[in-house]
């Protein structure tokens, strides 16, 4: 729904995930990662949106996976913070990734729609009526600003 033909694809389990790659940041707290992100962003708007989620791997900050990436990683404010220590089981790992993998999708499918349905997005700005859904056909799909162009966490 909303979505152009090229710009979806099934994961594994039959999901629904966008076509375009997720870059992961990983680092450590306050090594620059957000300055990076921000730089990333602003090179990408040209070529269309940026879905961009910060400290997704953190469970302070991932409220729908807190408590599977508190078991998996440890999070101190959870009383579980010697997993941060020791290594996690591999298998646990992939799983993991999986379950914030399709969380980023869905959040980004989630927003992608309400832009292109309401002519807003989120955060409130505008989206020019020429694409608002239903799409007119005005600009060629590749050159569509609504398509997220780069995922980002």
């Amino acid at each position: 729904d909303m979505l152009h033909d090229d710009e979806w694809v099934r994961g594994p389990a039959g999901q629904t995930r966008l076509s375009t790659p997720l870059t992961w940041l990983l680092s450590l707290p306050n090594s620059g990662t957000t300055w990076i992100m921000e730089v990333l962003q602003h090179a990408q708007t040209n070529q269309g949106c940026v879905s961009g989620a910060s400290d997704s791997l953190h469970p302070n900050c991932n409220s729908d996976l807190s408590q599977e990436l508190a078991k998996i990683m440890g999070a101190p404010e959870q009383d579980n913070w010697p997993q941060i220590f020791g290594s996690s089981p591999p298998a646990a790992m992939d799983l993991l990734l999986e379950l914030v993998l399709d969380h980023l999708h869905e959040r980004s499918i989630a927003d992608v729609q309400y832009m292109r349905r309401t002519g807003r997005t989120k955060a409130g700005d505008t989206v020019p009526k020429a694409l608002v859904w239903p799409w007119k056909g005005v600009v060629p799909r590749s050159r569509d600003v609504t398509r997220v162009g780069l995922m980002l966490t």
